[in-house]
């Protein structure tokens, strides 16, 4: 009887073991999901940011284009940054592309962003504030891109340059609603191909572990 009660105990313990081995491997592919997920729709807004404001160039709303697009990116970089209720449950490690300082200015400047496109829809000095969205867009797509050495990413660097130069310009009082327009076509395109490709990342490594 001893013999057959330390046998239960040890397969008892065989399984919890093997349990807690499975749980990991499960939350380290849905966090991977989770976060390929909202990526790619950060990517579809910075795709959505394109066409509008090619839409504004060419005199379509030029003002309320500029102010969505300015809510449609600063969306795209709360997704980017990682701002989704899995971030807050999953462990840092399974969220490998950027570290916390990168993430903590994307959800900033995404906020910031929202709320500038919303008060520039409402008519409060839209000129000013669309183009320190730019600016804003831009500073934080150029921290994000160095946040590590092992994960510098070419298209944000470029992207995020273009997008302070373009800010500072349309705050100088050239042209600031085409300049605007046109940082808001550039920072959307190094949203899209930026998150198209850290997204499929994602996939791979959640792949990679079922």
């Amino acid at each position: 009887m001893a013999i057959e009660t330390n046998r239960v105990t040890y397969q008892g313990e065989t399984t919890e073991a093997k349990r807690s081995l499975r749980e990991p491997e499960q939350t380290y592919e849905s966090s991977h999901k989770l976060a390929a997920g909202g990526i790619g729709l950060a990517a579809l807004l910075g795709l959505i940011s394109v066409v509008l404001s090619i839409l504004g160039l060419v005199n379509v709303s030029p003002f309320y284009m500029a102010g969505i697009s300015a809510i449609a990116l600063g969306v795209a970089m709360l997704l980017a940054g990682g701002f989704t209720t899995e971030w807050f449950r999953a462990p840092r490690e399974h969220f490998f592309f950027e570290g916390e300082n990168a993430m903590s200015t994307e959800v900033m400047a995404g906020v910031g962003g929202i709320v500038l496109g919303i008060l520039a829809l409402m008519g409060i000095v839209p000129d000013v504030l669309l183009s320190v969205s730019v600016l804003a867009f831009g500073v934080s797509l150029f921290m994000s891109s160095w946040s590590s050495a092992m994960h510098f990413s070419g298209i944000k660097c470029l992207t995020g340059l273009a997008g302070i130069v373009l800010g500072i310009l349309a705050l100088t009082g050239i042209t600031p609603l085409a300049l605007t327009l046109v940082g808001f076509l550039v920072l959307g395109f190094g949203t899209l191909f930026s998150g198209s490709i850290l997204s499929s990342k994602y996939m791979y490594a959640a792949g990679a572990t079922a």
